[in-house]
């Protein structure tokens, strides 16, 4: 073929080759944009579902738990003995750790004013004795009136009420045991001036101490959400020591009164026979049930701190709605919830700051149980 006809034929080839690759690069672009779109489209609706978050039902936990809790040992009957009357320690019958019965005596006073009161008391009796002897056997005669034998009567009433008095006063020179039980302490010995302890033994020193060992008393302090659902007759499980045997006993009393200190009210548990090597002064770790309804068990990972108020972020139709609540026990991993919830709810887990109420949310599909 001549080259005149060949060159448009070339360049129409030419120019079929440029269309083409044109129209495959606005294929090509239109297919890219199409598919960022779509990608955008899709993000966008994913942002609108809001975050993927874990959740947990809250259940109700058992009506019945168990508490640990530490106690002090202490006496049944504890007595501090104070000197009534001021005086000398004349004798001290007794040493640390003395068996006693309930009145033998562990110590005697000396005190001389009380005698020479008991010697003036002694006197001043019988002096009204004889004056009134006197009266009565001049009366007959008439010649002493009504009101003079009256007032010699009521002389030696006085008299005798005063020497009862001076009396009592040199008995209390002797410090009688209050109850059985041992020597714990002694304070003082003979020679020592004790003041006597009248009204207030803030300034006065004591002689000895008794207690009764063979019968102890356990006490503990129960918190003021705890204090309702603790019962007279309980079992109690005591523990003196980690490599010690617990031993079983039930709660004796309930004080039915909070200490406004420290918001706890007292419990006790009286021991007949202690364990050997239980003495007062020691603790002990107790273990016992806790009465009441049930109530909902909140996972610590599902409370939220806002505006110092405790919240939970509940789930409902795909959105979070923040809830208050009043926390109970808290065991480091679940907290029991005391009003803001009733059980059956589902809670957000670890929840982030940048999730408003109301907001949309997805959740996994695994939804985990909270309760026991």
């Amino acid at each position: 073929m001549p080259e005149w006809q060949r060159s448009p034929l070339i360049a129409a080839g030419s120019i079929a080759a440029v269309i083409a690759a044109a129209a495959g690069t606005v294929v090509l672009f239109v297919r890219e944009h199409g598919a960022q779109a779509r990608q955008t489209e899709a993000l966008q609706k994913e942002l609108a579902q809001g975050p993927v978050i874990r959740v947990a039902r809250i259940e109700l936990a058992p009506a019945d738990r168990v508490v640990s809790l530490p106690a002090e040992v202490r006496a049944e009957q504890r007595a501090t003995l104070y000197a009534k009357v001021s005086g000398y320690v004349k004798k001290v019958s007794v040493e640390r750790g003395d068996r006693v019965r309930k009145g033998q005596v562990l110590a005697t006073l000396e005190s001389p004013d009380l005698e020479a009161q008991v010697a003036s008391a002694q006197a001043e009796m019988t002096f009204r004795r004889q004056q009134l002897a006197r009266v009565e056997r001049l009366a007959p005669s008439g010649r002493v009136s009504v009101q003079d034998r009256e007032a010699a009567e009521e002389g030696v009433k006085m008299a005798r009420a005063a020497l009862a008095r001076a009396q009592v006063q040199v008995d209390y020179q002797v410090l009688r045991a209050p109850f059985d039980g041992t020597v714990t302490a002694r304070f003082a010995d003979p020679g020592a001036l004790l003041p006597a302890a009248t009204g207030s033994t803030s300034s006065a020193q004591p002689l000895l101490e008794v207690a009764q060992l063979d019968r102890l008393r356990v006490a503990l302090h129960l918190g003021q959400d705890d204090a309702a659902r603790v019962r007279v007759g309980d079992k109690v499980q005591l523990q003196t020591s980690p490599d010690q045997p617990a031993f079983e006993a039930r709660i004796s009393r309930i004080s039915q009164s909070l200490d406004p200190r420290t918001r706890t009210m007292q419990c006790e548990i009286d021991l007949a026979q202690p364990p050997e090597g239980l003495y007062p002064g020691a603790f002990v770790q107790t273990r016992l049930p806790l009465h009441g309804p049930p109530r909902p068990l909140l996972p610590s990972e599902a409370l939220l701190g806002q505006g110092g108020q405790l919240l939970v972020a509940l789930v409902e139709d795909g959105k979070v709605h923040f809830q208050r609540v009043k926390l109970g026990v808290d065991d480091g991993a679940k907290v029991e919830v005391l009003d803001g919830l009733r059980g059956g709810e589902i809670v957000a887990l670890n929840l982030g700051p940048e999730v408003p109420d109301g907001s949309p949310v997805r959740i996994q599909q695994e939804v985990r149980r909270e309760g026991r």
